[in-house]
């Protein structure tokens, strides 16, 4: 775990590109080859349709999008990282995110790097983090200013970050969760991306939803 002062992040044109199939591939002892086939199967079943019960369904849906959450880390170009400290995913208002993500993905490599994921309780740890996400209760209950304070605290960090709004990209997030034909998707601001030096993998967007 990171400690609680920010992190030093510097910035190079150099980016750190890997993906899940790569993963996949150097990975050659069975227990983890069967686990990442498991995390790429759970993903598949966050493109497919869910009724109204399971949209609903505050476990079914954290579910999804914790899949989606792990695969924007693995499928994204990064900037170079200090490889003796973990690939971090802070929640902010988001409990059963959370818990899905510790569940199920916590540790898993991330390139070079393990996925760590802390719950944030005050902007000013955002620093700490390689992604936000600003869970959708957490924007219903305490509103606009409370969210785009949250997102501003991201400014010239190599931090990229996921709302669950319906205005999310239109205050600062880089991709933003939203239910199309009964299915959990998401939109990206690839521009907003670069502006954190992020550039979003092309299987990222594919499986953007397309304005």
């Amino acid at each position: 775990m990171h400690s609680a002062g920010c992190k030093t992040h510097t910035r190079s044109f150099a980016m750190r590109t890997f993906s899940s199939d790569i993963a996949i591939a150097n990975c050659w002892n069975y227990p983890t080859m069967k686990s990442l086939f498991v995390i790429g199967l759970s993903f598949v079943f966050a493109l497919l349709p869910l009724q109204q019960g399971e949209l609903d369904g505050e476990d079914t849906v954290a579910n999804f999008k914790a899949a989606f959450l792990f695969q924007f880390a693995v499928a994204n170009n990064w900037p170079p990282a200090n490889d003796n400290q973990g690939f971090v995913i802070g929640i902010v208002g988001g409990e059963s995110v959370y818990n899905e993500l510790v569940d199920k993905y916590a540790n898993k490599p991330v390139g070079s790097q393990v996925l760590e994921v802390i719950m944030l309780d005050e902007p000013s740890k955002v620093a700490q983090c390689e992604m936000i996400y600003i869970s959708k209760a957490f924007t219903k209950n305490n509103g606009e200013t409370a969210t785009r304070t949250w997102i501003k605290a991201s400014e010239n960090l190599p931090v990229l970050v996921v709302s669950d709004a319906q205005n999310g990209l239109d205050w600062g997030a880089a991709i933003n969760f939203k239910v199309v034909d009964s299915r959990i998707r998401y939109e990206i601001n690839t521009a907003q991306a670069e502006l954190h030096q992020i550039t979003i993998g092309s299987k990222i967007l594919s499986w953007a939803v397309q304005d």
